[in-house]
């Protein structure tokens, strides 16, 4: 049994049984005091290496119990080691740990030596302890100040921004032309452009733009930009907001409602010579823009009719699918008629074109000029909207099957209507994020609208640029489509008071239409 005794005190780290006999002796635990304090750490030392503590084990405490903390003073790396009896576990630790943590085991050995062997002095363990914490005081704290850098391929990106590639794959890989990126990199670089920081040189404004670009004109996932221009995902999400802001912010006029009557005249002139009907200045019609599941409570909001979650985009378009007004603030469960009322187009058109007076002078009809000075300036909508004097909606199928001239009308105002259609499938053609759910932060939308307005102030940036129409064959299917059905298509979000609406303006283009059949079938 005293052996047994002997082998637990010798494997607990306690100098000896021998030397434990006399326990309660003055001798042992003056020995033990001052071994306990020759081996703590000075506190010169501990200053002079960055740590807060250093805990050294005891005579009369366990090898197993005990813990070794390496503590630095700038709270980045905090270490906690125990220690085991094992040779192979403690050679595994030394390989896996810093330098730091290493000196620690090495004081180790040198403790368990000195059980082992009582006749070693203390004041040598001492000074070895002292000279390892020197050399820690000397050397740099880079296992907590160096930052591990990842290592990615910046080849691609490269080469995407140099003349070597080609027109049309530069096209087809941002969407816009080199002389229209060249064009929008001058408008962007004062908000764009980042300063050199002590973390290192910024990316560029080039490649900061080709990103904003490659990610709404593909749809793609902030890790697939991660890894197609070597940036991190955080990096990215930086960049689509911050360039979506500065598009916002500096090329806003691309997108404007005009006020005056020369423009609204130009506008109404571009539509009757399409179609034949004078007075229209835009098309209206909404959009859902696909968004990914939020995790807020209220997300039910943006659970729209066809099952999918997403903002009701309302917009107005012009004869050249040129976006004259945008509006995404509103959840896909709100209603097309209301997203437009309280836009800013939704509740100003009547004053502006009131204003500016009816589309008298631009006519080619001078024998119809009555009739023609009755027609006001108006929006062309369906009947998802309320008609009234200056939003004229395409009439119902049962209306239209009463009488000819009714149907022939309704298939011309449909006609007009068909240019904000396209203009939606322009835009989802050529900048895909609109066709695609769009990543957004799990607690807030605030960043969709700010991005789909970017994306259609670059959409009429690109018509202005005689860049030419995305996929021109997609749009003829597209049309073929609309004029084949549109007659049997019914809206499930009409209007319930379409027909107590007011019907001055439509009762105004019937009547001019049928005034100029007869005058030219006599």
């Amino acid at each position: 049994m005293a052996k047994r005794a002997n082998d637990s005190l010798h494997r607990s780290g306690a100098p000896t049984a021998a030397s434990h006999r006399g326990n309660t002796s003055k001798r042992a635990r003056a020995e033990s005091e001052a071994r306990s304090k020759s081996m703590s750490l000075p506190s010169t030392a501990a200053s002079e290496s960055g740590c807060r503590s250093l805990s050294l084990p005891s005579s009369g405490e366990s090898e197993a119990s005990c813990r070794y903390l390496l503590l630095p003073t700038d709270g980045v790396v905090t270490t906690s080691c125990s220690l085991s009896s094992s040779r192979n576990l403690r050679a595994q630790w030394i390989h896996q740990l810093n330098g730091r943590l290493a000196i620690l085991l090495i004081l180790d050995q040198l403790f368990l030596r000195v059980d082992a062997r009582p006749s070693t002095s203390t004041h040598t363990l001492s000074s070895v302890a002292q000279t390892l914490l020197i050399v820690l005081a000397d050397e740099p704290a880079r296992c907590s100040s160096e930052r591990r850098k990842i290592h990615r391929s910046i080849e691609w990106r490269g080469f995407a921004l140099t003349p070597e590639m080609e027109p049309s794959e530069f096209r087809n890989t941002f969407r816009v032309t080199p002389s229209a990126f060249a064009s929008l990199l001058h408008t962007l670089q004062p908000a764009v452009e980042k300063k050199t920081t002590n973390f290192g040189e910024p990316l560029s404004v080039s490649v900061r733009l080709a990103v904003f670009l490659y990610f709404i004109g593909h749809g793609c996932s902030l890790q697939q930009l991660r890894s197609q221009f070597g940036i991190g995902k955080s990096t990215a999400s930086g960049i689509v907001r911050e360039v979506s802001k500065a598009v916002v912010g500096l090329m806003q006029s691309y997108v404007v409602f005009p006020a005056r009557r020369d423009e609204l005249l130009k506008l109404s002139m571009e539509f009757e010579d399409g179609y034949g009907i004078p007075g229209c200045v835009g098309a209206l019609d909404g959009c859902h823009i696909p968004i990914v599941q939020p995790s807020r409570p209220n997300s039910k909001k943006v659970f729209n009719r066809k099952g999918f979650y997403s903002l009701n985009m309302s917009a107005v378009v012009d004869r050249h699918r040129r976006f004259l007004d945008v509006d995404v603030r509103w959840p896909g469960s709100v209603g097309a008629n209301r997203v437009f009322s309280n836009s800013a187009v939704g509740r100003m058109h009547d004053l502006i074109l009131s204003e500016a007076g009816g589309a008298q002078g631009a006519g080619f009809l001078q024998t119809g000029l009555e009739e023609y000075r009755k027609i006001p300036f108006f929006l062309l909508a369906d009947s998802a909207y309320a008609n009234s004097t200056h939003v004229v909606t395409t009439y119902e199928i049962a209306e239209a099957d009463k009488d000819v001239v009714v149907s022939k009308l309704n298939r011309k105002l449909a006609g007009m209507r068909y240019s904000v259609k396209c203009a939606f499938g322009v835009a989802k053609s050529r900048w895909r994020v609109l066709a695609k759910p769009i990543e957004t932060s799990r607690t807030n939308l605030e960043d969709v609208p700010t991005l789909v307005s970017a994306v259609c102030i670059l959409h009429n940036f690109v018509i202005d640029k005689s860049d030419g129409v995305w996929d021109a064959r997609a749009e003829a299917r597209r049309r073929a489509f609309y004029f084949a059905n549109y007659l049997t298509l019914t809206n499930e979000e009409a209007c319930p008071d379409s027909q107590t609406s007011q019907e001055k303006t439509r009762n105004a283009i019937f009547s001019w239409m049928r005034f100029r059949d007869s005058v030219r079938s006599s």
